[in-house]
């Protein structure tokens, strides 16, 4: 008999909905429903490596293979501040304690959270949700970074790098952000820094 599979448990652990779960991994939603509710057979267990990775398990553990047991132990991480998800601001000091889950905190040891200001960004982390950053993950075109400018200003933005500049771009609904470009070989470019790689964000509404 085929083990039932787990991903709705892993999932709901981690704090995500389907839909999000659905954007992180690029898994259809419909295909991640039929999955959940095993009306779908899962017929390339290799599809399931993205939501193993988010969910901070295996895919094994996906499946029901292992035994391993949920649990809704936490781990309390870090917020040191508030980000930009607009223009860039100076980054507020706002210490407090997050919840983090499970295994997601345990594959980024050293990570910690900002909370997001603004909508710039809100295709992938929405107004007031808490980012997960990673100051030890290499950052690639592409990536989601926590930037500061000139050392105090802070702004969560998707990074591309090319010879002589460093682009940041929206990634909003609203199409009045526009990319920041930033000329490396300007005597008045700004000092930027890239304080780590986004992992993901949870909701403050979390019960």
């Amino acid at each position: 008999m085929q083990a039932r599979t787990r991903i709705r448990q892993f999932r709901t652990l981690a704090g995500l909905t389907q839909e999000e779960l659905s954007e992180k991994t690029g898994i259809p939603l419909g295909t991640l429903r039929r999955w959940e509710q095993e009306v779908s057979e899962i017929r390339n267990a290799q599809r399931l490596v993205p939501i193993a990775d988010i969910l901070g398990c295996t895919v094994d553990d996906l499946l029901g293979r292992t035994e391993r047991p949920l649990s809704s132990e936490t781990t309390l991480i870090p917020c040191y501040g508030r980000i930009a998800a607009g223009e860039p601001i100076e980054m507020l000091e706002v210490i407090e304690m997050v919840e983090g889950v499970g295994g997601i905190c345990k594959k980024h040891p050293y990570a910690y959270f900002l909370v997001v200001s603004g909508d710039s960004m809100n295709n992938e982390v929405p107004n007031g949700h808490y980012a997960l950053i990673d100051p030890t993950a290499a950052v690639h075109n592409g990536d989601i970074a926590a930037v500061t400018v000139n050392g105090c200003d802070a702004a969560l933005k998707r990074w591309y790098k090319t010879s002589n500049s460093v682009v940041l771009s929206p990634d909003s609904t609203n199409p009045a952000y526009k990319d920041i470009v930033i000329d490396e070989t300007s005597l008045d470019a700004p000092s930027l820094h890239v304080l780590g790689k986004y992992i993901m964000s949870i909701s403050p509404y979390r019960g």
